[in-house]
């Protein structure tokens, strides 16, 4: 997916806003043990923010999905068998749902099918709840 010509956006650990960058070289393998591709892009760095052998949080965009329903990450159970969010039903009761997960970020994971939009998926407490039990509960956007 990583192409030449193609834009990364970057920033530094002291925070700010992102910079653009142009990929103009890159390896065609990825490290297995680090799972890591490695590249070159080149920045105009008109104001100097950045200087060599500085190290930088990198964003490459692989895609986007427009329509994607995404939960955060803490919200989903592994099992033996897949995996499970615990949701919230008219009720006020948690309701148990096996799900098929997609694309993960760093927070989100992406539900492909078991949750529909406008469910309300427990993000805290998911290890004490059982399936029937009422909650009380913070909705959060």
């Amino acid at each position: 997916m990583v192409q030449l010509g193609s834009k990364i956006f970057f920033t530094n650990e002291a925070g700010g806003e992102d910079v653009e960058g142009t990929v103009y070289a890159y390896e065609p393998n990825i490290d297995a043990g680090t799972r890591t591709l490695r590249l070159r892009a080149t920045s105009p760095n008109r104001d100097r923010r950045f200087l060599p052998g500085m190290f930088v949080r990198i964003r490459y965009v692989l895609g986007i999905q427009e329509d994607a329903l995404m939960v955060p990450s803490e919200s989903i159970i592994p099992e033996l068998s897949g995996y499970k969010v615990f949701i919230v039903n008219e009720e006020g009761k948690v309701e148990e749902r096996q799900v098929s997960i997609g694309t993960r970020t760093d927070r989100y994971v992406q539900i492909v099918s078991g949750v529909n939009e406008g469910d309300l998926v427990l993000t805290t407490g998911v290890l004490q709840v059982r399936g029937g039990m009422p909650v009380n509960y913070n909705k959060i956007n």
